[in-house]
């Protein structure tokens, strides 16, 4: 049950034209779903097979240098980041149109767990499916604004001193921090990113302080939009020091959330497909080509859906669901 959950989820997801950096991020949070306690990495490549970004738990450490001396090649980079994760068990899958691969999927399982079996295997390989629909419409830079509004997707806790340098983290603050730098997380940007988020947690840091922690500071990026929020902290053991919590939020489209709105509904997987392709302003006509149905098919489900959700139009519906996914904070 949980397995059809998540390919369901990531096959919503697949639909609704996100930015392909926001799509993986929260495709690859169904995995668990799909791989009991397993997880995944995904790596970009370009027409030449190397890595030109990537998304994981963790990250291996740049520590300030390129390519030719930090990786000898783009597989002992992809083994870096496995390893940064405790990978044992790997099962890879490459994503792209005729066997050219575009992106690479790495489903691991850590020490303690079981090696994957043949059921796992044919969910990983149904999920890349998806995949791969999803990156193949992934939206522009001018049409993710349709993507609005945003809610809170993750959140790490960060103490700083005043110069911005961390004395304390949350697990996850590190990898939060570089996707916030917008940087690409390849081999050779690793290095760069992580100056970049010092450099952004710093110039954030020196700003004129506020006891309210009020105004949070935004910036968008392909993974999202990230906002940083500061509460100075007293330090009553050094005189004159600054210390303050800096809390890091990563917001992504609240149609993501819709799904948890939807799955929480007795609707069937194929009205919670329609209700989206609605939500995203598409026509009858192009819902019944996009699920393979007719139109008269369409208009039953859309029908159904005003009377479920007490709405008389459209704009009713995706006004109840948008409100809907942004509620489920």
């Amino acid at each position: 049950m949980k397995v059809s959950r998540g390919l369901d989820r990531i096959r919503e997801m697949s639909r609704l034209g996100l930015p392909g950096e926001t799509f993986v991020l929260a495709a690859l949070r169904e995995t668990d779903a799909l791989v009991a306690r397993g997880a995944a990495a995904f790596f970009w490549l370009d027409a030449a097979g190397r890595v030109v970004n990537c998304c994981a738990e963790r990250l291996p450490a740049g520590n300030g240098r390129e390519a030719s001396s930090s990786w000898a090649d783009d597989s002992s980079f992809t083994r870096s980041v496995l390893e940064a994760n405790g990978a044992r068990d790997v099962v890879t899958r490459d994503i792209g149109p005729r066997g050219r691969p575009r992106a690479r999927l790495c489903a691991y399982r850590g020490e303690a767990g079981i090696p994957f079996g043949a059921r796992d295997v044919a969910a990983i390989d149904e999920a890349v499916r998806y995949l791969a629909h999803g990156l193949e419409h992934e939206a522009g830079p001018d049409e993710a604004s349709r993507c609005a509004p945003l809610v809170v997707a993750s959140e790490e806790l960060l103490v700083c001193d005043g110069e911005g340098r961390v004395l304390h983290a949350t697990e996850g603050s590190r990898t939060l921090l570089l996707l916030a730098s917008g940087i690409p997380l390849s081999p050779s940007g690793l290095a760069r990113a992580e100056a970049a988020s010092a450099a952004l947690l710093a110039a954030f840091c020196a700003r004129p302080r506020r006891r309210d922690g009020a105004s949070p500071s935004m910036r968008s990026t392909p993974w999202g939009a990230f906002s940083f929020r500061l509460h100075p902290l007293p330090n009553p053991g050094a005189a004159g020091a600054d210390l303050s919590a800096v809390q890091v939020r990563r917001h992504e489209p609240a149609q993501l959330r819709m799904l948890d709105a939807l799955g929480a509904t007795a609707l069937s997987a194929r009205q919670r497909e329609v209700a989206l392709l609605i939500s995203l302003g598409r026509s009858n006509a192009q819902i019944g080509q996009a699920l393979c149905v007719s139109e008269n098919t369409v208009s039953y489900h859309v029908k159904s859906l005003f009377a479920r959700f007490d709405v008389h139009n459209r704009a009713g519906l995706t006004s109840r669901l948008v409100t809907a996914g942004a509620g489920a904070d």
